[in-house]
């Protein structure tokens, strides 16, 4: 029923994703100098990963899986997903989106279900419209598969994959704004 204050990020230091993820008692968030994690009971504010850069990240099992883009300066700007430990060290990629050249933008989302990795990388091409391609993988970035095309969105609750579909050659700009949502158990969507 109330709030509690945990601290002040200066706005030098804020960025537009600050992509917070609370693991227990800790609340790790993203500034302009790393990656932060703040301890909800002291309040103590720790720069655990000074210089982390990323799109969105998730922490699962100990290790931060993360998303950097254009804004990171990845090779050819593709997405890429990568791992790292919480202390900074064993860093390695994991996933480079396997976008064609000639793309406009790119943007990846991901998320863990049940262990696996499940990626969305969305493609704008100058002749076409954006594309959206949903993978899966392992933790260790090992038996990637391509499970969906053409949505641009997606997210998994209670054994249910939600996701929007997005028919980029056969629909107009304004059908995709008012495109539903779909949803199907994922045992199915395997």
């Amino acid at each position: 029923g109330s709030s509690t204050f945990l601290t002040r990020i200066p706005a030098a230091n804020v960025v537009d994703n600050p992509c917070v993820n609370v693991i227990g008692k800790d609340v790790y968030f993203l500034a302009k100098d790393g990656l932060h994690c703040v301890d909800i009971n002291t309040k103590v504010d720790a720069l655990v990963i000074p210089g982390f850069s990323c799109e969105e990240f998730i922490i699962y099992d100990g290790v931060i899986y993360f998303v950097t883009g254009e804004r990171q300066g990845t090779a050819d700007r593709h997405s890429v997903l990568s791992v790292i430990n919480l202390d900074g060290t064993g860093r390695k990629e994991l996933f480079v989106s396997p976008t064609r050249s000639g793309f406009s933008h790119e943007r990846m989302q991901a998320s863990i279900y049940q262990g696996n990795l499940y990626l969305l990388v969305r493609t704008s091409y100058a002749e076409t419209p954006e594309m959206g391609c949903l993978y899966s993988l392992n933790s260790d970035g090992s038996d990637c598969k391509k499970l969906m095309e053409d949505i641009s969105w997606f997210n998994i609750v209670d054994h249910t994959l939600y996701y929007r579909f997005i028919d980029s050659l056969n629909m107009t700009i304004e059908e995709q704004q008012f495109a539903p949502y779909y949803s199907v158990p994922f045992e199915d969507v395997k």
